[in-house]
């Protein structure tokens, strides 16, 4: 019965698998943008498709806001000049980036584009590099932002080798627009859920779930799970590095 949104759909396996009452899409690749609106007409879905940039020129204006935002985004992207000087006016950027968007500032912007998208009561789930969580400069700014505005729910470290032609260690960062004022940080270390086959980590049905209780606190004793408050948060820079908080036991044999 919900909207869902992707900036960066690609073939869309995800948005479309939550089967939500519409989807609107954005896909800068034209001939996935083809093969994509393809797939959703076969599957029966109820959607609109726009083969565009959604950081440069959004199809949908930002009057349109979703109740739910799913993304995976380019990692490491990197802008061009004329790309660096065009951001500067984008309407999603709620923290101000100087004359010119750094070069590779691209998950800070991805994350502010998630934010514009959802309504007052939306929450976002946005696959990025583990590097957003402690790199300084205009990453840690809006590290600053999404803090003071009360915005992240939850910050959740997956294996490395889970994604296809990468074997970066992503992080999966819950944003809420409606977070209780004052409510913690949920930090779940997922780095070792997971089955290692050929290279490549497989998260089944079961390591899903598992995830899924950690994140909504149903396993409390769990040391994989963390409820951290901002004062704390601060202390450590505003760092969100899963490693600070929870530290892992280590059996070491003679």
């Amino acid at each position: 019965s919900r909207t869902v949104y992707d900036g960066a759909c690609g073939l869309t396996r995800i948005a479309s698998s939550l089967n939500p009452a519409m989807l609107y899409l954005e896909e800068k690749n034209h001939s996935t943008y083809v093969t994509t609106y393809r797939l959703l007409t076969l599957e029966n879905r109820q959607f609109k498709l726009a083969s565009t940039d959604s950081l440069l020129e959004p199809a949908f204006n930002r009057e349109q806001q979703f109740d739910v935002v799913v993304m995976e985004p380019p990692m490491a992207q990197k802008f061009s000049a004329d790309e660096r000087r065009m951001l500067v006016e984008a309407p999603f950027i709620s923290v101000p980036v100087g004359k010119a968007v750094s070069a590779n500032s691209g998950d800070s912007l991805w994350i502010q584009q998630a934010l514009s998208k959802l309504n007052n009561t939306g929450k976002g789930y946005i696959l990025l590099p583990q590097g957003f969580l402690f790199r300084g400069g205009y990453d840690a700014k809006v590290r600053a932002y999404l803090l003071e505005n009360e915005l992240l729910e939850a910050v959740i470290g997956l294996p490395a080798s889970i994604l296809d032609g990468t074997a970066i260690a992503p992080v999966l960062l819950i944003l809420n627009k409606n977070k209780p004022a004052g409510s913690p940080i949920k930090f779940v270390d997922a780095s070792e859920i997971g089955i290692f086959e050929k290279s490549q980590v497989e998260i089944l049905e079961e390591d899903s779930q598992l995830i899924a209780n950690l994140y909504l606190g149903k396993l409390e004793d769990d040391e994989r799970y963390k409820e951290v408050f901002i004062p704390e948060i601060r202390k450590q820079n505003n760092e969100l590095n899963i490693s600070k908080y929870i530290t892992k036991d280590i059996d070491v044999e003679e």
